[in-house]
Order: C-alpha cells, then sequence, then structure tokens
C-alpha cells in the first residue's frame, strides 16, 4: 500500500527504528506519569493509603504502560519517601469522562479507610 503513494518499502531497520522510539516514548510516558503521581502522593501526605483511579484506554489497553507504570511508582516512592510511610493502590475506572476516576478513588478510599478503622 505504502509503495503504491510512493514510499519507499519497509526496511528491517526501518521497523527497528519504529520500535526503538515507540519504546523509548512509552518508558519517558510512563515515568512522567508516574512522578506526577507520586508527587501527588507525597504532597497529600494522607496518614492511610492513598487510591489513584486512572481512567484511559491507553492504561488499559497498551501492553506494557500499565506495569512501567506501577513499577516506576514504586522506585520514586523508595527514592522520595525511603522510609516508605505512603501506601497507595492503582484501580481502573472505566467511566471514561474523568470525573468517574475521581469518585471511585474516592470511594476506594473512603471503603478503605472504612476496613482499616474498623479492624482497630
Amino acid at each position: 500500500l505504502l509503495a503504491k503513494i510512493g514510499y519507499p518499502p519497509v526496511t528491517e531497520d526501518g521497523i527497528l527504528t519504529v520500535q526503538f522510539v515507540i519504546e523509548t516514548v512509552t518508558i519517558r510516558a510512563a515515568q512522567l506519569i508516574s512522578i506526577m503521581l507520586v508527587t501527588f502522593i507525597l504532597h497529600v501526605n494522607r496518614p492511610h493509603k492513598s487510591i489513584i483511579a486512572i481512567d484511559g484506554s491507553l492504561y488499559r489497553e497498551h501492553a506494557h504502560l500499565r506495569s512501567l507504570i506501577d513499577n516506576f511508582i514504586e522506585k520514586f516512592l523508595i527514592l522520595l519517601d525511603p522510609k516508605h510511610t505512603h501506601e497507595f493502590g492503582v484501580i481502573i475506572a472505566e467511566d471514561g469522562s474523568g470525573m468517574g476516576a475521581g469518585i471511585v478513588a474516592a470511594l476506594a478510599s473512603n471503603l478503605n479507610l472504612a476496613k482499616e478503622t474498623s479492624t482497630l
């Protein structure tokens, strides 16, 4: 198809270059998202577990983005909070509007807090 509209044939080097660029952008996106979430976790400084609700098909469907974000959050929290006093959880909100993610996080956080206080 590309040859019909004047593009040169796809080479193995071209495929490898595109794969490298996609991998690099994915890792950088995961780092930026993670550091923003860690900054938020540390700024809020909750005495109990923070729940982060993420809404978006990219987080849900990408082959590696979710695990990269989760791993970078852990690494950044260890780096910035060596005593590891900030617990967090990540859940997926399937609302699609973004507003649903906030509601899901608030409900999950309240349920988590209620569960923690009932066991005391």
